[in-house]
Order: structure tokens, then C-alpha cells, then sequence
């Protein structure tokens, strides 16, 4: 008997405090490295418009596109890596000594990385109205952003989907780098094989799905558009944008949640 197996079971908020605090300790360095990477972009951005204005006739403005939200899926699997970096099945032996049972415990770890990938969905945000604002204000020109509810709400939902898919990965496999790239890659060669030996019916079948809310691509970016004559015009299909999310989000918490019971048997 240890002196930990005398405490109670500490409260699941408590334990998420603490996992608050260690991984974002663990997410430090990526977060200065990118938050630098911010300030480089806005300072380049600044520079580049100054030099614009001095030539251009017409001020510079800043037109927002939907487009600018699709690098947001990256953050959620580089979320999920800076989580359970150094952290395989084999490693995590430090669940028994815990006060808590693994699996809840792995859950808990799980959710307070998506916390804090969340603040880096936002800190995206803040950038890329930052840099537009830095445009227009030196530019004096005109911002142009044409939001709907769901397309603010998209980069959140892309990244939430990717952190919780990269983190079944992670948290289930020794090796997930294997699986995070041969799977994308796999899909990949599958929906274009059809089209490679021209069977119609086979590529119509690839269409249908990726048209679908069970489409692959929805995780990578719920966004699909239809252009207009100018080419400017986005319209959000509620029954493949939204339902494809609520899809794909309830398979990575269904995953990350079995991926946590098994961890918690092979660590027994």
C-alpha cells in the first residue's frame, strides 16, 4: 500500500486544473514559436502595405475569405502531438500511481488539450483580423467580411475534429505518425483510383460520399461552396457542413473515449 492509495479520488475538476497546467507547460515552446510566427506576419504584412500604398492608385483593403480558416485543421493534430508528445501506451505507467483511474484521468488530459487548442483557434482569429486591420488602417482602405455564424464558427469546429481524431491516434497507438500519415494518403489513393481507370460508377459512388456529412474532408475543413458569377459567393449546406461536424465530433470523442479504456487495460 502507498501513501497515494489513503487519498480520496480527487474531484474530475481538480484534475482538470492540474492537466490545464501541465499541458500547457508542455505546449509552451510551440506557443511562443507561433505566437512569433504571428508577429513576424503582421509586421511583414505592415511593412508590404506601407510599400503598396506608396505605389498603388487605389488604397489597399482587406477582403476576408472563408479560405484563410482552412491551416486551422493543422493546429488540431499538432495539438493533439504536443498533448501526448514523448507519452506512448508504453509510457504511461504513471497511471497507476495516480489517484484516479486511467481512463478518466486519460479523458481529462484529452479535454484540457482541446482547451488550449481552442485558445490557439482564437489566437489564429486575432491574427488574421490583426494583420487585416494593420492593411486597411495603414492602406486606408476597405474591410470587406461577409461572416456568417457558421463560418466564424468553422475553424473552431475543423480543429476540434482533427484534435480529437489525431487524438485516438495518439493515445491508442506506439507509433501514430505511421497511422496520421498512411491513413490521409490512403484515402487519398482510394477516391482517386476511379477516376485513375475511368469507372463512372465508381467515381459517382467516391462523389456521393465526399458530397456527404460522412465525407473525410469534412474533419479537414467544414466549409463547402458554391460559386456565383462573380466567384465571390459562399453558401453554407447546412445538411453536409454542420451535420458532417456532429458526425465526425461524436466518432472522436466515441474513439477517444474507447481509446482511453484500452489504454487504461494495457497499462494494468
Amino acid at each position: 500500500m502507498t501513501t497515494i492509495t489513503l487519498h480520496d479520488t480527487p474531484e474530475w475538476t481538480a484534475v482538470l486544473r492540474q492537466q490545464l497546467r501541465a499541458v500547457g507547460g508542455s505546449m509552451r515552446t510551440a506557443a511562443l514559436i507561433l505566437l512569433g510566427l504571428a508577429v513576424v506576419c503582421w509586421v511583414a504584412t505592415g511593412l508590404a502595405t506601407v510599400q503598396e500604398t506608396a505605389w498603388a492608385v487605389p488604397p489597399p483593403g482587406f477582403a476576408f475569405d472563408p479560405a484563410m480558416t482552412f491551416p486551422v485543421f493543422l493546429l488540431g493534430m499538432f495539438a493533439a502531438a504536443s498533448v501526448w508528445q514523448r507519452e506512448e501506451p508504453s509510457r504511461r505507467g504513471y497511471h497507476l500511481g495516480m489517484p484516479m483511474s486511467a481512463a478518466p484521468h486519460t479523458a481529462i488530459r484529452a479535454l484540457a488539450g482541446w482547451a488550449w487548442c481552442m485558445v490557439a483557434v482564437a489566437g489564429y482569429w486575432i491574427t488574421l483580423w490583426t494583420v487585416g486591420g494593420t492593411i486597411v488602417l495603414i492602406g486606408k482602405g476597405s474591410f470587406q467580411a461577409n461572416l456568417t455564424t457558421w463560418l466564424f464558427l468553422e475553424p473552431f469546429a475543423a480543429a476540434t475534429m482533427t484534435y480529437l481524431l489525431a487524438s485516438i491516434v495518439m493515445i491508442a497507438t506506439e507509433h501514430p505518425g505511421a497511422w496520421i500519415v498512411s491513413v490521409p494518403v490512403g484515402l487519398t489513393i482510394l477516391f482517386q483510383l476511379p477516376a485513375m481507370y475511368h469507372a463512372r460508377a465508381a467515381v459517382e459512388l467516391s462523389r456521393r460520399i465526399l458530397d456527404s456529412p460522412f465525407s473525410p474532408v469534412v474533419p479537414i475543413w467544414a466549409v463547402y461552396r458554391t460559386v456565383s458569377a462573380d466567384n465571390r459567393q459562399w453558401v453554407i449546406h447546412w445538411d453536409r457542413g454542420v451535420a458532417g461536424t456532429a458526425i465526425w465530433t461524436t466518432i472522436g470523442l466515441i474513439g477517444v473515449w474507447l481509446a482511453a479504456h484500452r489504454q487504461s487495460h494495457t497499462t494494468k
